[in-house]
């Protein structure tokens, strides 16, 4: 069966060396209901995950020590969940590269709040929807399976392909030109991290957004 906290509350892996950065997005994801474990190098972002199971993973690509894409690559090796990777670098081909290695999705820095959260639940939802299909595939007579008229199977299949992210940063960052509009976001900070309820109030108030990695 799919794991009981996909969506409603799920267990987050977030590997980023910027401290604010980290917080940050614990904070807004803790406000969606979801919990959070924060590494701040990819060797112990990978120590983790071999000791605790997880439903999403949040990747910085430039990370100190094993690189963000060396990561990425033995994350989805061990069989990892849904990868978001993140970078304040981004550039076609390290969206390519990323993407071809087995990354959810690309987002760049400065990041997007609502972005942020927009690709959190579709990487959740596909993981859903892929865990029913895997299971019920388990419970299929062979004749089922191979002739594949289980109007259920048809069902959840058309499902799984709908729900693959329909805007991939690779074509986004090649089609991108001008400056970047100003829009609400995450913010690298210095300051006491305040409660979640806080956090989100305060960004709703602010228009800008500053992060480099």
């Amino acid at each position: 069966m799919p794991h009981p906290s996909l969506l409603n509350m799920a267990k987050i892996l977030i590997i980023d060396d910027e401290p604010g950065i980290r917080t940050t997005l614990a904070d807004i994801l803790h406000d969606e209901g979801h919990r959070t474990t924060l590494c701040e190098s990819g060797e112990e972002g990978l120590a983790q995950y071999a000791r605790e199971e997880v439903d999403l993973i949040i990747l910085d690509l430039w990370l100190p020590g094993i690189d963000g894409l060396a990561v990425l690559e033995r994350l989805r090796a061990a069989g990892a969940p849904p990868v978001i990777v993140v970078s304040g670098h981004g550039n076609v081909d390290t969206a390519v590269r990323a993407t071809r290695l087995g990354a959810y999705d690309f987002l760049e820095k400065p990041l997007s709040l609502e972005r942020v959260l927009l690709t959190v639940n579709h990487a959740l939802a596909d993981r859903k929807l892929r865990e029913q299909v895997r299971d019920l595939r388990r419970h299929l007579t062979l004749e089922e399976l191979l002739i594949g008229e289980s109007d259920v199977m048809k069902k959840l299949d058309q499902q799984v392909r709908s729900a693959a992210p329909s805007n991939r940063s690779s074509a986004n960052l090649a089609t991108r030109s001008g400056p970047k509009p100003r829009s609400r976001g995450l913010a690298k900070s210095t300051r006491p991290v305040r409660s979640p309820s806080r956090n989100r109030r305060a960004y709703e108030r602010s228009s800008s957004v500053g992060a480099t990695a």
